[in-house]
């Protein structure tokens, strides 16, 4: 009897860790940090994944700074973003516009998941292409 309870209690653990194997999810939400290319911080919020699907995620954003939007760029206040999503051995790439539906005045995001951390770099690029850029570090709450 005790060797059936100990076994049960292992299925139970494995299958809790499979449950949580650090892949992107809807409902994940990350502290972001922005920097620029000083290393200043200079925007901090949160994302938030609405839709994570096979090639595609979407969510909503609330960043805020004390700096001009000719630093940062159109990353201050709220909005959504939209992008895709490249998973591959145990890391995981996403490309996200925090503008979707703007030609000419965007903020995109380019990083790796791994963990809970992403981190990559970010860029506000405009009709004369990127004008302000940076690195950024977002972790998973």
């Amino acid at each position: 009897m005790r060797l059936i309870t100990l076994g049960l209690l292992f299925l139970v653990l494995v299958a809790a860790r499979c449950e949580d194997d650090g892949a992107l999810k809807a409902g994940d939400t990350f502290a972001y940090v922005g920097f620029d290319q000083q290393g200043a911080r200079v925007v901090e919020g949160q994302l938030r994944f609405d839709s994570v699907e096979s090639d595609r995620v979407s969510g909503r954003w609330r960043l805020a700074s004390s700096r001009p939007a000719n630093e940062i760029g159109p990353q201050k206040g709220e909005g959504s973003f939209a992008g895709s999503i490249l998973g591959e051995q145990g890391r995981t790439t996403l490309a996200l516009d925090l503008n979707p539906g703007i030609a000419d005045d965007n903020v995109f995001l380019s990083g790796t998941l791994e963990g809970t951390r992403l981190t990559g770099q970010w860029g506000w690029s405009t009709l004369v292409g990127t004008v302000r850029s940076g690195r950024f570090e977002a972790v998973r709450d």
